[in-house]
């Protein structure tokens, strides 16, 4: 019996937690900008990290290379589009005139 399934499922609760992580982020941070942060960056780690625990899992009985293909492409696709977007999104949010917080004492500005 070997150990590599467990390996795989414990990626995937990693990515799990990651993806918990930044949806508790992005309810718990007071400004745009931060939320914006945990979105993206625990969001595509966590997605990463399922994505790729589930592929090798599926694959360790029956190797089928078609599912790693597509999880490397989708992976790739969710690690160029989420920085761009929360670019957008920090960029948008300067121009319309919203600072970022300068300490946790002061209160959030509504978007």
């Amino acid at each position: 019996m070997s150990l590599l399934p467990s390996v795989f499922v414990g990626m995937m609760f990693l990515g799990l937690f990651f993806v918990l992580t930044g949806a508790l982020g992005v309810v718990r941070f007071k400004d745009i900008y931060l939320r914006m942060h945990a979105a993206s960056k625990a969001g595509t780690l966590g997605f990463a990290l399922f994505i790729m625990g589930a592929a090798l899992l599926s694959n360790y009985n029956e190797p089928n290379p078609q599912v790693i293909v597509k999880a490397v492409l989708a992976i790739i696709f969710q690690f160029l589009t989420a920085p761009v977007a929360a670019h957008m999104v920090a960029r948008v949010a300067l121009q319309k005139g919203v600072k970022p917080l300068t300490s946790p004492d002061e209160p959030a500005q509504k978007f």
